[in-house]
């Protein structure tokens, strides 16, 4: 918001002009600052936040959960629709033929 509002023309008549940028360029300045405020928020509070405990990790971190535990027994048994190694290999195949045919 900041670098739209000191951009030439964002905000209309509510521009202060500061930023001798407008259209595209005010938004590609507004997206990096937009990143260096993120990477910014993210060390801070990683720094000020006390880490999870290993074993609640387990189930969302690969490396902390147990082999047994990785793969579902059922999933053979899965339909289509909700098997994902089914749906990437569906996706891969609509991808390549749409590039294929629009070339």
């Amino acid at each position: 918001m900041g670098v739209a509002l000191l951009s030439e023309d964002a905000f209309g008549a509510a521009s202060l002009g500061v930023i001798p940028l407008s259209g595209q360029g005010a938004s590609f300045a507004a997206a990096g600052a937009a990143f260096v405020v993120d990477i910014l928020v993210s060390v801070v509070v990683t720094q000020v936040t006390q880490p999870k405990p290993v074993e609640e990790l387990a189930g969302l971190v690969y490396s902390e959960t147990p082999k047994e535990q990785r793969t579902d027994p059922e999933a053979s048994r899965l339909p289509w629709y909700r098997s994902p190694t089914k749906l990437a290999g569906i996706s891969l195949a609509m991808v390549t033929l749409l590039n294929i045919i629009f070339r």
